[in-house]
């Protein structure tokens, strides 16, 4: 009815580096236009850092970035807290794939 050509993604990513303790599975799935490449929504589920990816997602739709620039975002690498290559970022790499 609006005019999206949605596309879907779901990947697999850690909450923390890996051999940091307590690190967990995080499931991510994004939801984008196949035209413009804009993001329509994410879903993230896990335990430990799933509600600072989903903070990001949510900040991400509500300026209406798309899947380049989330990609592109320059997200904190704390091994305690959050990896080289953080979820969020890499299920925006895995985004531009399909468009």
């Amino acid at each position: 009815e609006l005019g999206f050509a949605p596309i879907q993604s779901t990947i697999a990513a850690l909450s923390k580096v890996g051999m940091m303790p307590r690190s967990e599975s995080l499931t991510i799935t994004t939801i984008a236009d196949k035209k413009s490449g804009r993001l329509l929504g994410a879903n993230v589920v896990g335990r430990d850092g799933a509600i600072q990816r989903a903070n990001i997602f949510s900040v991400a739709i509500q300026h209406g970035l798309n899947v380049n620039d989330l990609a592109e975002l320059n997200l904190i690498y704390s091994p305690p807290f959050a990896p080289l290559w953080d979820g969020v970022v890499v299920s925006g790499l895995n985004m531009k794939k399909l468009l």
